[in-house]
């Protein structure tokens, strides 16, 4: 009798419909505003890989010690390691 009171109140809930979505995050995200992000920071940031070790830095980084680039800073010198 119990269960006949439960089932008849259940009619009136209908069960939510999961709608699927996919979230690219390329959608949101390029590597062009992460880099503005980034490079507009005040505080110094440097890139490594594994692989290749000092990749690059952000803008304030290069504009503290006077360098345009990766490139540049390694004309002068051959590791990061030799400022710190």
């Amino acid at each position: 009798m119990l269960w006949g009171f439960f089932s008849f109140f259940s009619n009136f809930s209908k069960p939510d419909e999961k709608v699927a979505t996919v979230f690219r995050y390329s959608d949101y995200f390029t590597k062009d505003m992460i880099w503005e992000v980034v490079s507009s920071s005040g505080s110094m940031m440097l890139f490594f890989t594994k692989k290749d070790g000092w990749i690059g830095a952000n803008r304030y980084f290069f504009e503290t010690f006077g360098f345009k680039g990766v490139e540049d800073f390694r004309k002068k010198y051959e590791s990061i390691r030799e400022i710190f």
